[in-house]
């Protein structure tokens, strides 16, 4: 469907909602996550069924009327998405109502269909001319972002600061967005198509009618509105901008992160208004059942503490205060060490040791943690090569490859480069990735595991039985050793009910040849356990806590 016909049928539909009443075309080609709101009621609706719902209600709350006028419009940089607005004479009050409907859709070659419909009443407002034309009242460039064509940072702050005065009976929100891991876009993707996502972020701004609204980029992937905390309007911007992200790319899903800041004090500067909302931005990342973060007091802290981990990393691993820790794998038959798996450990001249629990969630969070990863696998490899010179006994070493390492498109040729550099054999370098990472994008990720294999790396699924879709995945993917962890499976109020499903687990894997490691064993009385049920590598501080390289060493000189 040609992009005219795709405006020329929603034209059809929305025309023939309001002078027809036809409901049935519009719901045929919704989508079956697409999301509805109306000024007329306090909430978003969700679903087929339930937009059936509010269309029927949006036509009994505005009967009986009378179209006065239509106007539809469409955007040649912003292409999924239709705005139109209506003048209806409502018949029992005799008076004219503009209303402004915004339908957004998602079109393939072989599919159309609609992912949103809004409906809003436009309000008799004295502050109405702060509309969309806001923009055009300033038309240098100095005032406007280069990329997207919408308020820089400091012209953001000062028309915000205006609007803010100029209306102080208002009560206003300053809610800040961006773009969960933009920098993984940015490397995988490339600019470009980064550069597109934002475009849709400023025009969808640009296309929303909502009165005394301002909006800008801060910085990156920062984005800045302010608005009436009336009218639903925060429910509005997060569900719409949700959509648009959803429907930007197949292959990807595109997060976006919300904070908002209640406005209680208008003289405070904008600029520190939009710090709190930022703050409470950072509150809800990475936790995807919070739709937003709303900022209070109690989460500067954390914050701060979470900032200063990012803002030392570059340093420290300039200066080399990331090191490795190797914690052994160990035979239960043969008594022996038969490898080990690289530990990250970040020893900070001021703050001293940082457990790894708390910068590892942060670092992915932000896409570094696909820099300090390389820096560890680098390591790692000049010390097996140190090894090698030395003539030492060679166990192989297993890393940690995280989910974004694995959308890094150049990780394959870079483990591969890393492996001709110091001269090792493929063997040495086992790869660990945890069961969760194929949850989320599992064709990709089971491409660049195969990948992976016909280059020869061992493939360990880690965390094996944490999630809830492990037996189904081993059908698909391909992976040569299970890695299973015991307290995942400890269950203090039925301990027999656990070994049966260790002993399950164990026989399963011994069918499908796979070899298993159980990692997290404490206690002599687990690994004569796991030993009687036949199982055979165990990782754990029973036999060995994460020991430095000098004293990993020492103890292989033991493994006669």
């Amino acid at each position: 469907m040609t992009q005219f016909n795709s405006y020329t049928l929603i034209e059809n539909l929305i025309n023939n909602f309001y002078s027809k009443g036809e409901i049935n075309p519009i719901i045929d080609l919704l989508a079956d996550n697409a999301i509805g709101f109306s000024s007329h009621f306090p909430k978003y609706f969700s679903g087929k069924k339930q937009l059936d719902i509010l269309l029927e209600q949006e036509l009994m709350t505005l009967s009986p009327y009378q179209i006065i006028n239509n106007e539809f419009y469409k955007s040649d940089n912003f292409s999924n998405i239709l705005k139109s607005n209506f003048t209806l004479y409502h018949k029992n009050i005799k008076k004219l109502h503009n209303y402004n409907i915004i339908v957004m859709y998602e079109e393939t070659k072989n599919k159309f269909c609609i992912t949103g419909i809004h409906f809003f009443k436009i309000p008799s407002c004295s502050c109405s001319s702060l509309n969309n034309n806001f923009l055009l009242e300033s038309p240098s460039l100095l005032y406007l972002d280069k990329l997207t064509g919408i308020y820089n940072k400091d012209s953001f702050y000062e028309k915000t600061q205006n609007l803010i005065q100029t209306h102080p009976s208002l009560s206003f929100e300053i809610m800040c967005l961006d773009i969960e891991r933009f920098k993984i876009i940015n490397e995988v993707f490339g600019i470009d198509i980064a550069d597109e996502l934002l475009l849709s972020i400023g025009n969808f701004f640009k296309f929303a009618n909502i009165v005394c609204f301002t909006y800008g980029r801060l910085y990156a992937d920062k984005f800045v509105l302010c608005y009436p905390a009336q009218n639903n309007n925060r429910h509005f911007f997060i569900n719409s901008l949700n959509t648009i992200a959803n429907n930007f790319r197949n292959n990807y899903k595109v997060i976006l992160s919300f904070g908002v800041y209640s406005i209680c004090n208008n003289n405070l500067p904008i600029s520190i208004m939009c710090d709190k909302a930022i703050l409470a931005l950072k509150k809800s990342k990475g936790h995807y059942l919070v739709p937003y973060g709303e900022y209070d007091n109690i989460i500067y802290e954390n914050l701060m503490n979470e900032q200063l981990i990012i803002n030392n990393i570059s340093t420290s691993l300039i200066h080399k205060e990331f090191m490795f820790y190797l914690q052994p794998k160990y035979d239960l038959h043969r008594k022996k060490i038969i490898g080990a798996e690289a530990l990250i450990r970040w020893y900070h001249p001021q703050h001293g040791h940082i457990a790894p629990d708390k910068f590892i969630p942060s670092l992915e969070t932000n896409g570094f943690i696909l820099e300090l990863d390389k820096y560890i696998w680098e390591e790692v490899c000049k010390t097996l090569k140190k090894w090698l010179s030395e003539n030492k006994p060679l166990y192989p070493i297993s890393i940690n490859v995280s989910r974004i390492d694995l959308y890094d498109d150049t990780l394959v040729e870079f483990l591969q480069k890393l492996l001709e550099k110091y001269q090792l054999p493929t063997h040495l370098l086992e790869l660990e990735i945890t069961e969760s990472a194929y949850i989320n994008d599992t064709t990709q990720i089971i491409e660049i595991t195969q990948k992976l294999q016909n280059c020869g790396f061992v493939i360990i699924m880690d965390d094996f039985g944490s999630g809830f879709s492990s037996l189904n995945m081993l059908k698909d993917i391909s992976v040569d050793i299970l890695k299973m962890d015991l307290k995942f499976l400890q269950n203090k109020n039925h301990p027999h009910r656990s070994k049966i499903i260790i002993r399950s687990i164990i026989q399963m894997a011994e069918a499908l040849k796979l070899p298993v490691i159980i990692e997290g064993v404490e206690t002599q009385e687990q690994a004569d356990f796991l030993r009687s049920i036949g199982c055979i590598w165990i990782q754990g501080y029973y036999y060995s806590k994460p020991l430095s390289i000098p004293d990993y060493e020492k103890l292989l000189d033991t493994n006669i």
